[in-house]
């Protein structure tokens, strides 16, 4: 993913996101990684549960769905969104039952 801002100029960064890792702090999420070339520095993004709804409903829209259907690796892509998509419903299931489990062990 290529990052720019003014203050970069002319210069792209590319956001490694696929290599980073998440941490759950509570009422935030924190995504810790490495941005490739042209520099290799640190990053760290801070996200609440408004903005990981902000990006699903990017991913929802249109122009994401109009994107995809277009993309050269298309069946690749397709695998990949039917396999994560998979692996989050099993862990919300999966952790709805712990949760489950916990309140009635505790009541």
């Amino acid at each position: 993913m290529e990052v720019w801002s003014k203050g970069l100029g002319t210069r792209k960064l590319n956001l490694r996101l696929g290599e980073a890792n998440v941490e759950d702090c509570g009422d935030q999420m924190v995504i810790k990684g490495k941005m490739g070339p042209p520099v290799w520095w640190d990053f760290s993004i801070t996200m609440t549960e408004e903005d990981v709804i902000d990006i699903l409903h990017v991913a929802a829209q249109g122009g994401t769905i109009s994107f995809l259907l277009g993309a050269q690796k298309r069946r690749s892509l397709y695998f990949t969104a039917v396999k994560q998509v998979v692996k989050i419903v099993l862990r919300f299931g999966g952790g709805f039952v712990r949760r489950l489990g916990r309140r009635k062990a505790s009541q």
